[in-house]
Formats: structure tokens, sequence, C-alpha cells
């Protein structure tokens, strides 16, 4: 080029054309220089825009000749912008101008959300371990630009709450994806999401997302009806029965009623329980709604109790429990038939079948005697039987002819209301030989089992299979005997008395129960009765021809103990003891419950208790519960006896108990500032009776922490319960974060042994420190008195200090003696204010008590400016002294001065030490010659040179001239 040419200015064209926010564009700017002269450059622009930026280089530098330096145009918008007018001007060696014209579009993608907020709600929670409540909608993303491709993906990561089901794609114009939200709130409380979505892999679009997880809840609207009785409803009626429900969840709520299947029928439905409505119901929030019952037996049931079961928000409740039983006849006979074995001719058998009436109507019943025939004969003929009740009747086989086979069907028994039963009974009559009959005698307990063995000989060369006919309820042998040719066999008969012959108490028991059985009216008088005897026989028809017949005779005493269960317990808690109680008869009874402390049990402490009676089904067992709780550690024994009232049968059990010591009862949680107390009550059971004392020891209560103590409330003698307060007052506060600090309170009762309990105590600082003012003049002092209670529980010697002795004095140190009880003892320290400036001084009185705390105490002090004092009189030719006080740090020179000639002053001015007094003396000379008569006055002045600007002590003086 030519240098002396000059450079026209030129404009440049740059067009960014249309890009989507997020989005860069870049275009490149190149300076040449292509002259003889390095020169320098500047870029300006009209305008400041953030998303339009020169990079890649200085916006002014040098441009050497024959060298170029190449910058960066960059576009990136982060809004919706227009970049028409923006203007870039650089400026050649300060003189020559390109300006840079630029054009340019930032806008949003064409993208259409359906939603940019959505609020769920309040939506349902439901229990740990139950498959959650999802609610969901769909967000609908429409491509609405014309042209354009736009790829769509979502970078939110799904939490447990909130997931979206968002896969990366490519939105032609004009297609649309939908976006699933899924919610599913997991606790009680607000959610808030920011779900952001990703357009073309720079411009985000981000959609909120709200709601709440609460608990779904359906309740009764009066809880009253939780237990629902449809009473006794007979068979064929039907009886309803109407709840309300309501709804006091914040959100709608649909719920069912569920009846849970059982063997293919629904629970409710099995015993006879509609429930309306059976479909789904909606309720709104705070809604009522009616659910209807009804039970419609069509069969006699017992007593029944089932749930009703409603469906709500992805788990089964119980909504209230039914109960309800219907009534009808129901007889039976425990067998149709009944066999009798073989009897010989002239003997008899009786056996006894049971009618029972698991109905609820008593019925009357009638056996029809034309049916017996010749062999047999019952007992009773007639009569009623109650609901629920047994009625025995005693079968009789006499044979009156020798049969091998005796069989009589249809034994008719009518009963009122329902169709007869019959029976069947078969037997045989076989001819008694004299030289058969055998005697065997047994001698044993009640309900302990005694063998002897009865040998059969076969002299035959052929095996026998003999069945014994046992008649006795006390005996039992096998219904089978296997005796091999030419040898023999044994029978064992086992001698089992199911009552007593000879009773505790001896023949007065057996007159007791002979009374109780009617028996023995008008014996008066007749002396002692002899002790009852067990019979019973065992006879044996051999494939000889021949019998064996054998008379049993027993006598039985009383039971041996089932057994003794040994247990181990801590002291002051419930161990239930099972206990196994056997019915030896075939028909249910009902044991009256006696129990008995041992004779080294203390019964006052101790405590054993169960239900007053127990019915055991006919051979049946139950185990009977006893609750046993011992108040002290030690050993304890306790016989509880299951006795018949009917009868006088009884067993009993024994239990022994090793009593540990007690566990840790409750634990309790203190919190309590320094020096304040916190309380808590303690209520323990008094199990003694009212006019029993009780002794505390010396040392009845300890706590390892030294911050605790124990107090009884009122008198515990004569009371069911007795009252504690644990008091806890820590001295020194915990650090900052610290555990609560766990320690164990221990109290004794000589007659109810030790209690445990933990405590939890935490220790916080003061929730306000005391403060102390002052107010003083500069020269002067005040002093107040900081109180306090020390709770120390041993001399010791307290320390005070403050950070700015200058103003504020207090004794270093001062010795205490320990305080005498709880409650701890005053403590008065002096403190001295005396400034040595004007103004407000804070400090802080630190008192250190080692083991019994820190005290801290607020000084706020007031330093005034010193006031005026006098008028002084001072008479004429006399002097007065004047008193100075240094009430600064070091020593220092104080200056006097007097405004009237009348009044000398001793010196001009004074070296007062620290802390000290000082004075200077002044004398009254009188006014000058010719003066009028009258008083004179003056003031003294008194300064510190060395303490500027601190005001001057002023002294009025007045004389009489």
């Amino acid at each position: 080029t030519d240098p002396n040419k000059k450079p026209l200015p030129a404009v440049n064209h740059v067009d960014f054309g249309t890009i989507y926010v997020n989005e860069i564009k870049k275009k490149d700017v190149t300076l040449v220089n292509m002259g003889r002269f390095n020169f320098d450059y500047l870029f300006g622009r009209n305008s400041n825009n953030p998303m339009l930026q020169l990079t890649g280089g200085l916006s002014g530098s040098t441009v050497r000749k024959g060298d170029r330096v190449k910058l960066s145009l960059d576009f990136r918008p982060v809004s919706p912008i227009n970049l028409d007018g923006t203007e870039f001007r650089c400026t050649i060696a300060g003189k020559y101008d390109y300006v840079i014209r630029v054009s340019g579009r930032g806008i949003r993608p064409a993208l259409h959300f359906s939603f940019d907020r959505y609020d769920f709600g309040p939506c349902f929670i439901t229990p740990p371990g139950v498959p959650p409540v999802a609610e969901e909608v769909v967000l609908r993303v429409t491509n609405q630009d014309p042209s354009a491709h736009l790829s769509l993906d979502c970078t939110f990561a799904k939490t447990r709450a909130l997931a979206v089901d968002c896969h990366p794609t490519v939105l032609e114009p004009g297609q649309a994806v939908d976006v699933p939200f899924t919610f599913v709130p997991r606790e009680v409380m607000d959610y808030g999401f920011t779900v952001p979505f990703l357009v073309n892999g720079s411009s985000t679009i981000n959609v909120g997302v709200i709601g709440a997880g609460v608990p779904a809840r359906l309740e009764l609207a009066n809880s009253s009806q939780v237990q629902m009785n449809f009473g006794s409803v007979s068979e064929g009626d039907e009886q309803s029965k109407q709840v309300r429900v309501v709804n006091r969840s914040a959100r709608p709520l649909e719920f069912e009623m569920v009846d849970k299947q059982e063997m293919g029928m629904g629970r409710l439905e099995a015993v006879n329980v509609s429930v309306f409505p059976r479909g789904k119901v909606i309720l709104g929030p705070r809604e009522t709604g009616t659910i209807d019952l009804q039970f419609a037996p069509n069969k006699r049931m017992a007593a029944w109790s089932e749930d009703v079961v409603v469906s709500y928000a992805g788990v089964e409740r119980k909504l209230l429990e039914v109960t309800g039983r219907s009534t009808g006849i129901e007889l039976a006979l425990e067998t149709d038939t009944l066999p009798f074995g073989t009897v010989c001719m002239g003997s008899q058998q009786t056996r006894s079948v049971l009618l029972e009436n698991s109905g609820d109507v008593t019925t009357s019943f009638r056996w029809q005697n034309s049916s017996f025939g010749p062999h047999f004969d019952i007992t009773p003929l007639e009569g009623t039987i109650a609901p629920q009740a047994e009625v025995a009747f005693q079968v009789t086989f006499r044979p009156t002819a020798i049969d091998e086979d005796i069989r009589v069907d249809g034994i008719r028994l009518f009963l009122d209301g329902t169709n007869p039963l019959a029976l069947t009974c078969v037997g045989a009559c076989v001819p008694q030989p004299e030289d058969s009959i055998n005697d065997l005698q047994f001698n044993g307990l009640a309900r302990q089992a005694q063998v002897q063995l009865v040998t059969i000989k076969n002299p035959t060369p052929k095996p026998w299979f003999l069945k014994p006919v046992l008649e006795g309820d006390h005996w039992k042998c096998s219904d089978e005997l296997q005796v091999p040719a030419n040898g023999s066999a044994d029978c064992e008969v086992t001698f089992f008395p199911l009552e007593m012959t000879n009773p505790p108490g001896g023949a007065a028991m057996d007159a007791t129960v002979a009374a109780a059985e009617g028996e023995g009216e008008g014996d008066e008088g007749a002396g002692p009765a002899a002790p009852k005897e067990l019979t019973g026989s065992l006879f044996f028809a051999l494939p000889n021809g021949s019998a064996e017949m054998y008379t049993l005779k027993g006598t039985s005493g009383p039971p041996e103990c089932e057994g003794t269960t040994e247990v181990e317990t801590p002291a002051k808690a419930i161990l239930p003891v099972a206990l196994p109680v056997k019915n030896w008869l075939p028909r249910a009874q009902r044991f009256q419950v006696k129990i008995e402390l041992d004779a080294d049990t203390a019964p006052a402490s101790t405590e054993v208790d169960g239900t007053p009676t127990v019915d055991v089904g006919a051979l049946g067992t139950v185990d009977y519960v006893v609750k046993f709780k011992a108040y002290k550690e030690g050993t304890a024994g306790a016989r509880v006896t299951f006795t018949n009232v009917e009868t006088g049968e009884y067993l009993f059990h024994d239990i022994k108990a090793t009593v540990t010591a007690p566990g840790v009862i409750d634990t309790l949680v203190l919190e309590s500032s320094i020096r304040q107390v916190a309380r808590r009550l303690i209520t323990i059971d008094n199990p003694l009776p009212a006019d029993m004392p009780l002794t505390f020891p010396d040392e009845w209560w300890t706590c390892d922490d030294p911050d605790v103590q124990l107090v009884q409330l009122g008198e515990m003698q004569g009371n069911t319960e007795g009252t504690f307060q644990v008091e806890y007052r820590p001295l020194v506060a915990d650090a900052t974060g610290a555990p609560p600090k766990e320690t164990q309170l221990t109290f004794t009762i000589a007659e109810l042994g030790t209690y445990k309990y933990g405590l939890k105590l935490s220790a916080l600082p003061p929730a306000s420190e005391p403060m102390l003012r002052f107010e003083a003049p500069l020269g002067g002092h005040q002093t107040e008195t900081f109180s306090f209670d020390l709770f120390n529980k041993a001399p010791l010697t307290l320390t005070c200090e403050v950070s700015n002795p200058l103003f504020f004095e207090v004794e270093k140190t001062m010795a205490v003696e320990a305080a005498e009880g709880w409650e701890g003892q005053p403590v008065r320290i002096q403190v001295k204010f005396e400034p040595e400036k004007l103004g407000t001084i804070d400090d802080v009185l630190v008192v250190n008590c080692g083991e019994a705390g820190e005290y801290r105490c607020k000084l706020v002090g007031l330093c005034r400016r010193p006031q005026p004092m006098g008028p002084l009189d001072v008479a004429k030719g006399g002097s007065r002294d004047l008193t100075v006080r240094n009430v600064y740090a070091e020593d220092q020179v104080f200056e006097f001065t007097v405004d009237n000639p009348a009044f000398t002053l001793g010196a001009a001015s004074a070296t007062i030490k620290t802390k000290e007094s000082g004075s200077v003396t002044v004398k009254f000379d009188g006014a000058a010659a010719g003066a009028a008569a009258g008083p004179v006055t003056a003031k003294v002045f008194v300064s510190c040179p060395a303490k500027e600007g601190s005001p001057p002590w002023c002294f009025y003086l007045r004389g009489e001239n």
C-alpha cells in the first residue's frame, strides 16, 4: 500500500442468522498489517451485551508490520435476543475506524410443553413393606417448529419419590412425545422437584413438580362401633347393623370392603354375614359414608368373631370387629353302635354312652322301651338336656340266654323338635365256669399307674387270639391278647385310679364327699366309714370253651405332685408360668384353683396370681398360666392346686423361682440449664397391707451423678402406690454437641427390694447471665454486690477475675465452707467500679468454683463527667485541704488552679500515686482592701495534663470578707 494514502473507512457485516438459546456460534475477525509500519488497534462497541463477546485476544494491542491478529466474535444467547443494530468499531492508529455491524437472533426452541409446573397435591403414603401408591401425570412435548428437527432428553435423576420416563429422542416437525411423571411419596412431607429437559444438547427447559405425602385415614365416625355385636339370632332370621365411616384424609379416598378368603370362601360369608356396598366407593375429604352389615344365619353356629376389613391406598386394614351367634337344636350320641364283647351267663356288663347337646335350646328326650329287647336296659329313660351339656346313659347288657351273637338294632331315642336317634347294641353270652374266678388286688396313688400281669396258658396246638372283656373305669388292658400254641402269654392289667379311696383327712373327707353326693342321710352316729374300694372285672373267653374271670379290687391314696417348674426371673418383672392341667376323665371338668406360697416365701412382696377356675375338656390338657412377680431378690416357691369341687379330686404343681436382680424399669430423660432443677416423677406400686410399714435404709438411694437426688413425696404406707421425685440440677454445662450423659438411679425399700431407673442427663448453658449496672463520675466509685447460690458439697476457695481490672475491682479469692444441703448456700461478692475515662465500660465477672461450676455476671459501668463539689467554706485567714484521688493506672501529676486571688493554693501541682488520694491546701486571705463586706466565692480546678481531653475536677469555695 502507498503510505501516503489514507485508507477509507470500511463497514463489515456479520450475520449470525438464527440460533437457539444456549447454542454458540462464532465468527473469525482478522486484522492484517500490510503496511511498512506497526500500528495500534482498539475495539469498541455501542452496547455491552454479555451474549456477544470478542474473544481470542486483547481488545486493544499492536499489530506488527507483515503480521496479523486473529480474534473471534462469539454469540451465545441465554435468552431470546435480537442483535440487529449492534456495532463493533475497530480504531487503527487512533484515527482510522472500521465498523463491524452485527445481526442475528437467539430464539427458544419451538417446543411446546403441555405444562411447566404441576402440583400432584396431597398423595397417599403406604406403610413399610406395602406396595406404594403411585400417582401419574403425562407431560406432552410437541415440536412446533415447521422445519427443524429438535432433540429432547431429560437429565433428571430418578428419586424414590419421583420418576420421569423420558428417553433421548429426536422430534420431527409437528411430532409429539408423552413423558410420564410418576410420583410416589414415601413419608409425610412436602415435596418439590425441578425436572430439567435438554433441547438440542444445549438449551435447558425446567419443569417444576410439587406434591405432598399424606397418610390415608379412613375411620369410623363413631369410635364406639369398633366392636359390633349382632347378638344371638335364631336360625333363619336376620339382623342388620349400620356404621358410618369418614375420610379424614386430605384428598378423596377410594375404598372397598374386603372379605378375606379361606378355603375358597370368604370368612364373613362363612358366618352368613353380608357387607354392603360391595364395589369401590370414593369419599371426599371429611365426607362420610354408610356401611351396612347383615347377619342371616342358615344354620346353628356357636359364638364367632370376625374382622371387617377395608382396602384403601394399597393396604388392607381392620375397620371393626363383628361378633354374633345363631341358635338352634343340635344333638348327637357319641356313637351309634355300642359293643359289649363276651359276657358270662348270669353276669352283666355296663357301658356308658353320652348324649351331647351342642345346640342352644333345652330339649326333652325319651327312650323307646319296647325297642330294647330282652338283653339290654338303659337308664335314665327320659329327661331333659340343657344347651352345651351332656347326659350319660348307662346301658346294661344282661344276657338271658347263651348266644354268641346278640344284636339289637334300632333302639330309638326320641327328641323334641328334631328327628329321633338310633343306637345298636351287640354282645355275646357264654357260660361261666365256677373254678375260673380269681382276685387281683391293687394299691396305689390316684392318677398313678400300677401294673400287674395275668398269665393265660394255651394247652392246644393252635394259637389263640383273645379279646379281654374289662369292666371298671379304673383299669386298662390291651384290646387283644395273642397266646402261642402250647404256650402262655401275659396280659398287662394297669390300675389307674381316677379317684382317691383314701383322700387326705381319711374318713372325714369321705364323709364330706358323701354329704356332697347326698349319701348317708340319716346315718348320724353311725361311726366312721371304712375307706372306699374300687372294683372291676376282667373276663377272658377261651377258644376251648372255657373262660377265666378276674375280680379286680383297688385302693388309692392322694396324688403325687404333677411336677416342679423351676423358673428364673428378675425382680419386679411379671413372669407367666404355664402349668399343664390334665383331665383324666372322659368328660369335661371344672377345677377350682388354689395358690399357696411356701412357708419361706414373703407373702407381702411376692405375687402369684391366676384365674380362680379352669375348664378342661374330656381327656384334654390345658395350660394354666400363673403370673409370678416378686419384688425382692432371692428364692420363692408356691403350690398351685386344681380341685374338682364336685368330687374332691385334685392335682397340684410346685413352682420354684429364683429371683435375680431387677432390670432397669424405665429410662428418664432430664434436661436442665445449669443450676436450674429439672424434675420427673416416679410412681411404684405398694402391694403391702395398709398396716404394714415400709423401711427405708439410711442410704436408701444411690446415683453415680452427684447432680441428681431422689425425694420421697408423701407417705407410702397405707397407700396403694408410692411417689418419688427425681431432681437434676447440673453445675457444669455439657460440651456443645455432646450426647446426653447416661447413668443409673437405684433406690431400695427393705420390704420391696431394689428399683433401678436409667437416666439420660443433658446440662445446658444458662439461658441468660445476670447483670450489674454501675454509674459513677470520673474520680468517684460505686460498689455493687453479686449474689448467687453455691452448691458445693465440700469446702473450696473460689477465684474471681475480670478482664478489665482498671475499672472493676473484686477480691481475687474467697474461702467458702461446704453447703449443708441440696438447696446450697448464698454467696455475695463485692464489685467496685472506679472508672478512669468517660463512657460505657463492659466487662464480665467470672467466678470459678471448681467442681461447683462457673458463674458469670455481666458488668456494665457508665462513667460521667465529674460533678462540681462544694461550696466549701473557708474562714478568713484560714485554710482547708481538698482531697484529690488518682483514678488512673499510673502515677500522675495533677495541676491546681484557682480563679480568685483572694484564695491561694499551697502548691501548683502534686504527684499522686495510682489509685491513691492526695490533697492540696487552699487558704483564704480575704478580699483586697476597700472591698465590700460579704461572701467571696472562687473555683479550684484540678486537671491531669497527661490525660488530654479528660475534664477537670471543680471545687467551689466560699469565704466571708
